[in-house]
C-alpha cells in the first residue's frame, strides 16, 4: 500500500487535560479526561497511526512518506496537565505527541490568558524533561504567547529564534516545530513562513489552514482545535482516507 503525505496528515490541537483547579471554570478548552480517552479509542478504532515528530520531519526532509492514515497528537502552553492526565493515557497507547510551549512562562503559569481562562500552572523544566522521555517531544510556542498580528518582524524573529534557542540549551534535543500563538501568523503566511525558515523550523502550524499540497507547505500546516464537544469520527470522516 502506498504511503502517505502532508496531504493526509491530520493533526489535532489540545490544550488542557482534566477538571479546572479549585476556583476556575470549564470553558471550552478542558477536555475531561474520560473524554480524552474516547477520543484516542476512537483513533484506535479507526486504525489511524499517530506518529511522532521524528517520523513528521524524516518526511519533511523527503527521507521517506508518512505512514497510512497519519496523526499527530499536539497540546498547546505546556499546562501541568499534559503530564499529569494527558500522558497517562497517551501510554495506555502507546501514542506520542508534541507539546509546544512558550519559554517566558516555563515553570510558572497561564499569564498570557490572565483573566480569559482559568489560571493553571505550566510544566517546569523537570517536567518537560520527563515529558521528551516518554515520547511527547518538546517544541517551540514562541517566548511570550503572543499573537503575531500584535508583533513587528523584529520582535517575530525573536520570538522564534530564541525561544528555539532555550529549548535546545535546556533540553538537549532538535526543536524543529512552531506553532503559532492563538493560530495567528500575522496575516501574510509567506513572511511568516520565510522567517520560520530562516530561524531553522521544518514546520510550522496554524488553526484551519487548507491543507498544504505538498512539503514546500510545511510551515502553514493546518490544525483541528480539539474540546470536550468536538465529533473527532466526523472530522476524520471528511479525510479521503477514512
Amino acid at each position: 500500500m502506498a504511503g502517505s503525505s502532508l496531504i493526509d496528515l491530520v493533526t489535532l490541537g489540545f490544550h488542557k487535560i482534566g477538571e479546572p483547579r479549585p476556583g476556575g471554570w470549564p470553558s471550552w478548552f478542558y477536555i475531561p479526561e474520560s473524554t480524552f480517552a474516547a477520543q484516542m479509542q476512537t483513533l484506535a478504532d479507526l486504525r489511524c497511526s499517530v506518529i511522532d515528530v521524528a517520523c513528521l520531519t524524516r518526511h519533511l526532509r523527503g527521507d521517506g512518506d508518512l505512514p497510512e492514515r497519519p496523526v499527530l497528537l499536539t497540546f498547546d502552553d505546556g499546562y501541568e496537565s499534559t503530564r499529569t492526565a494527558a500522558l497517562p493515557l497517551l501510554r495506555e497507547r502507546d501514542y506520542p505527541a508534541v507539546l509546544f510551549v512558550p519559554t517566558r512562562f516555563i515553570g510558572g503559569a497561564n499569564d498570557f490568558d490572565l483573566g480569559v481562562e482559568p489560571h493553571e500552572p505550566i510544566c517546569g523544566w523537570d517536567d518537560l524533561r520527563a515529558l521528551n522521555e516518554a515520547r511527547v517531544s518538546i517544541q517551540s510556542h514562541g517566548i511570550s504567547h503572543t499573537a503575531f498580528s500584535a508583533l513587528s518582524p523584529t520582535q517575530r524573529k525573536t520570538e522564534l529564534s530564541e525561544s528555539r534557542r532555550s529549548l535546545e540549551d535546556m533540553l538537549g534535543t532538535a526543536v524543529e516545530l512552531f506553532a503559532y500563538p492563538y493560530g495567528d501568523c500575522g496575516g501574510d503566511i509567506a513572511a511568516a513562513a520565510a522567517l520560520a525558515r530562516s530561524a531553522g523550523y521544518r514546520g510550522a502550524f496554524l488553526y484551519g489552514d487548507e491543507a498544504p499540497s505538498s512539503r514546500s507547505d510545511s510551515l502553514r500546516l493546518p490544525r483541528v482545535a480539539m474540546g470536550p464537544d468536538t465529533d473527532l469520527r466526523r472530522v476524520l470522516a471528511e479525510r479521503s482516507w477514512t
